[in-house]
């Protein structure tokens, strides 16, 4: 999931880290609804896999299903699932 993230949003957040072209037309022409709703989304995606990560860390065998539940939830706001052998 990260890895697709990153191939996802490298080069933009590059360039707003590096004042490069994106912060540039973002702020003459605005921001596309749908920019903003890709970028929340993705927000929320990263949220997800910190609580992964923290659920795994954790050693509770009884967090195990938290995760998907999470995601099944909440699944209309998170970028789209991708399967492991993609």
């Amino acid at each position: 999931m990260l890895l697709s993230f990153k191939e996802v949003n490298w080069h933009a957040l590059n360039s707003f880290v590096h004042s490069g072209i994106h912060p540039l037309r973002r702020h003459a022409e605005g921001y596309p609804v749908e920019l903003i709703e890709i970028a929340v989304r993705n927000c929320n995606g990263l949220n997800v896999m910190v609580l992964q990560l923290g659920t795994i860390m954790s050693g509770d065998t009884n967090s195990v299903g938290v995760v998907r539940a999470v995601q099944e939830k909440y699944h209309r706001v998170l970028p789209g699932l991708i399967s492991p052998l993609d």
